[in-house]
């Protein structure tokens, strides 16, 4: 007797919806022909592939076969299942973007992660660090560019990715579909939304949901460019006041203990810490938000 499987609500997004001839036409088979063809794919009780398939097998008492696959997490099931559809279908850029695009939460969990571990690290170093000595940012974990990372699964570039990702997250229904069926490239359709825009018509993305953040990571609720201004503003005050605090250091003499010398040393570590700042303000200067509105890419001015 063959098993009961079930359909997940959230899995069966991921899996491309026929048309009803589509389905008509795989209906007809099935009763003409029987079952043919790859075996239904399970994780457990879940149908994981052919969901059509089975579904109308059961409906008319059809025999089918059945393949389980083992997977660790449902986060391991979306991405063999992107995959899957990726490998047997002809697809263009835009619908592989759009396909590529329901990884986005998986890695952005992960890097939200290595983040957290990173800081955590961080800190670590830096309670066991001398004020001369700079902490090192370095760390064993790999930073996850979520974007970069969808655009190599789906097969684009980085900013072909990002371009039609915001399409796709715009609110224009028509230019998606024409980026999607492949009436307009990727670019094409991105430059109509810049041009739309710039005309003043609203373009309106979706509200992301509001995920709980670790406490020790550096995260925020303001849009890159609020971010990136408020990051100059608020390093812009606070090299001011290292500065002087600096200044009055470079002013003293320092000894050791047992009587030693260490002012020409320690002014050198205190010139280089202030070097150190002063760098880092030079470059935060040099950044701007991403034209495709894209959060985890900031452009670096030439």
């Amino acid at each position: 007797m063959e098993n009961d499987y079930r359909i997940d609500p959230e899995l069966n997004e991921i899996m491309p919806r026929l048309t009803k001839e589509e389905l008509e036409e795989l209906e007809n088979s099935l009763l003409k022909d029987g079952y043919k063809g790859a075996p239904l794919i399970v994780w457990g009780d879940i149908i994981i592939d052919g969901h059509n398939r089975y579904q109308l097998c059961k409906k008319h008492n059809i025999p089918y076969e059945v393949q389980k696959m083992e997977f660790e997490s449902k986060e391991e099931v979306i991405q063999w299942m992107i995959r899957a559809q990726l490998g047997r279908r002809n697809l263009n850029s835009a619908q592989r973007i759009a396909l590529v695009k329901k990884f986005r939460p998986i890695y952005e969990k992960q890097a939200k992660e290595n983040q957290s571990k990173a800081v955590s690290e961080s800190n670590k170093n830096r309670a066991k660090s001398a004020l001369v000595n700079l902490p090192s940012m370095d760390s064993k974990l790999k930073p996850i560019n979520t974007s970069e990372k969808l655009a190599s699964i789906a097969g684009v570039s980085d900013k072909t990715y990002r371009m039609g990702e915001k399409v796709l997250n715009s609110d224009n229904l028509e230019l998606k579909e024409e980026m999607l069926s492949g009436e307009k490239s990727v670019s094409a359709a991105h430059k109509e939304l810049q041009r739309l825009e710039r005309e003043g018509h609203p373009i309106i993305l979706p509200v992301q949901e509001n995920v709980d953040k670790p406490p020790e990571a550096y995260e925020s609720d303001f849009n890159t460019e609020v971010e990136l201004n408020h990051i100059k503003k608020t390093h812009h005050s606070y090299l001011e006041s290292i500065e002087k605090g600096i200044q009055w250091l470079m002013s003293k003499e320092f000894y050791g203990e047992d009587g030693d010398e260490f002012t020409s040393r320690i002014r050198s570590d205190l010139s280089n810490y202030l070097e150190g700042f002063k760098g880092f303000e030079r470059l935060i200067e040099n950044l701007q938000p991403d034209d495709c509105e894209d959060d985890e890419v900031i452009i670096v001015k030439k």
